[in-house]
């Protein structure tokens, strides 16, 4: 009886099966986006990138609005995950807002070419929008939270904590616009800048917590 030897099973013919993911596509996206802004994502500009057919991509994103939804999932739950990162690790009320600050500084300028595009929520498509309204409630909840807190151990002056994490926030998006025209300060300058101000509403806080 003739033995026949059993390999490895032969390879298939044509281009190796990829697995293309959303990690790769929003890595990708966000490039196009800092090289040339939003005109500049494409189909086939993100196929290129990733060295793949743009048949091969349409089968995982079908269009330019899938594909900023992808960079627009990974980049808030990222932002997300490390707020909450900050309140986790850190106790002091003074510490997790100067952790928070330093975060969103950070997040205004690498984010700068894309972030803002988010705000206008008209252009995203429903089941996008939506995802970005349950994220506002989450992040404004965890950075009023915060703020509150400060209140309450006399760090800052009372107020209503939700204006004061709309107000303090909004001086971060603004970074994303006047960033990209003037460079020339750095995350923690800018930070460091808004933890000072911050420090002229606080009641009292020991002098080992500032900045």
């Amino acid at each position: 009886m003739t033995q026949v030897s059993v390999g490895p099973p032969s390879r298939p013919r044509g281009r190796p099966k990829l697995d293309i993911t959303s990690d790769a596509i929003a890595r990708e996206v966000a490039a196009l986006f800092d090289e040339g802004g939003p005109e500049a994502v494409s189909i086939a500009g993100v196929a290129e990138r990733l060295g793949v057919a743009r048949a091969t991509l349409y089968r995982t994103v079908p269009s330019r609005q899938h594909l900023l939804a992808v960079l627009f999932e990974k980049s808030i739950q990222g932002l997300l995950d490390d707020s909450r990162s900050v309140t986790e690790e850190l106790a002091d009320p003074w510490a997790q807002l100067a952790g928070l600050v330093r975060l969103h500084a950070d997040i205004a300028i690498r984010m700068r070419s894309y972030l803002p595009v988010f705000f206008d929520s008209s252009s995203l498509p429903p089941e996008v929008a939506a995802v970005w309204a349950d994220f506002v409630g989450a992040f404004e909840a965890l950075w009023s939270s915060v703020i509150q807190h400060n209140m309450d151990a006399g760090y800052l002056t009372p107020a209503d904590p939700m204006l004061v994490t709309r107000l303090i926030t909004g001086q971060f998006n603004w970074v994303c616009h006047w960033y990209r025209y003037d460079p020339s300060y750095s995350s923690e300058d800018i930070a460091a800048t808004a933890m000072g101000l911050l420090g002229g509403l606080r009641g009292r806080i020991p002098s080992q917590r500032r900045g």
